[in-house]
Formats: C-alpha cells, sequence, structure tokens
C-alpha cells in the first residue's frame, strides 16, 4: 500500500538525521501521489475528450444535413428536404448527447478520486510525521544498511555471517 512504502522511506532513514528522514518521507509521498494519480489519467482523459468527439459528430452531422438538403434541390425539387435537414440534425445531436453523456461521469469521477487521493496522502503524510518524534532519539545511533529486498539476520550467527 502506499501508506507501507511512506513508512519504509521513513525506516529506512532511522538513525540520520531527522530533516534527512522529513525529506525521505515528503520524496516518498510525492512518488506515491503521482503513482496513484496515474490510474485516474484515464478518467481525466476521456473528460477531456468526450466533448470534442461529440463537437466533431455535431459538425459532421450539420455538414452532412445541408449536404444532403442541396443534393435534392438539384436532383428532385418535389422531395421534402426538410427531412433530410431533420435526419442530418439528429446525428448532430445524438454525437453531442454521448460526448456529453459520457464527459460528465468522467470528470466527476475523475474529480472524486483526485480528491481520495489527496486525502489519502495527507492521511498518510500525518500519521508518518506523528511517527517521526518516536525516532529521534536514535539519531546518529542505529542505522539500517540492507536493502530494500535484502532480508534482516534474524539470529547471531547468520548476524556475524553477513558482516564477515
Amino acid at each position: 500500500s502506499s501508506a507501507s512504502y511512506v513508512i519504509r522511506s521513513m525506516l529506512v532513514k532511522v538513525g540520520r538525521p531527522q530533516m534527512e528522514m522529513e525529506n525521505a518521507v515528503s520524496e516518498s509521498s510525492q512518488r506515491e501521489a503521482t503513482r496513484l494519480s496515474q490510474m485516474t489519467s484515464w478518467l481525466a482523459l476521456a473528460a477531456a475528450i468526450a466533448p470534442l468527439i461529440g463537437r466533431l459528430g455535431t459538425v459532421w452531422g450539420i455538414t452532412q444535413a445541408f449536404y444532403d438538403t442541396t443534393q435534392l434541390a438539384e436532383l428532385n425539387a418535389g422531395q421534402n428536404r426538410g427531412v433530410a435537414l431533420a435526419n442530418g440534425i439528429y446525428v448532430a445531436l445524438v454525437t453531442t448527447m454521448v460526448g456529453l453523456v459520457i464527459a460528465i461521469p468522467a470528470a466527476i469521477l475523475s474529480h472524486h478520486f483526485e480528491n481520495r487521493i489527496i486525502q489519502l496522502m495527507n492521511q498518510i503524510e500525518e500519521m508518518v510525521y506523528n511517527l517521526l518524534p518516536q525516532f529521534e532519539r536514535y539519531e546518529g545511533q542505529v542505522r539500517f544498511t540492507q536493502g530494500f529486498d535484502e532480508p534482516i539476520p534474524t539470529n547471531a550467527s547468520t548476524a556475524r555471517k553477513t558482516t564477515e
């Protein structure tokens, strides 16, 4: 989870100066916020593009309506040009409506999830900054040298082998 990554970045810096721990927490929080925000970028993209597709359909429908109307005028003077015009306008309105039906919920959901990410990251940072004073007393005393993926030795004989 995002909280575990932020806490891990803090724990790795235990024993270092307090400011270094705070910087690690801040950088880790920012990375996690960016990672989570990337998941909502598709909603924001849909919210931005859907109205443009609707407008394209509107222009297409109106263009088609006027084209059909001019073709009827040239071919058959007796045919109803109003029907051809209405069909084109119908296409224009339907594509506009579809674009808005997609864009409005996508914009609302994108905004909702972005706010939730901000709330989550604020909660994580508050929790971690409340923990920081607990590690202040270890400044200059303890330092983890294991990497993130290396297991920490569990007993004294294993610890001697890894330090030798």
